[in-house]
């Protein structure tokens, strides 16, 4: 059982448990991803499909402002 989400709890625990892990599925916390590597090597490691499916999202999202930025007003309104 893991009792908190410190990267040095989640690096002991999978040190300890995850000898046989090779296919991580995580939501790609920069903390998370890197005690996972340190604990385990290279595991491949795959985002999950909620947070997959967000990261598209916000990186579309950020696209539709860049493009609508550059309309005028009355298209920019338009739009909306």
């Amino acid at each position: 059982m893991i009792l908190n989400r410190k990267k040095e709890t989640i690096k002991n625990y999978l040190s300890q448990h995850g000898a046989d892990v090779e296919i991580v599925v995580m939501d790609m916390n920069p903390s998370f991803k890197a005690a996972v590597r340190q604990a385990l090597g290279r595991p491949v490691i795959v985002a999950d499909r909620f947070h997959f499916s967000r990261y598209i999202y916000w990186s579309m999202d950020e696209v539709r402002r860049q493009v609508q930025k550059e309309w005028d007003k009355y298209n920019r309104t338009k739009c909306k």
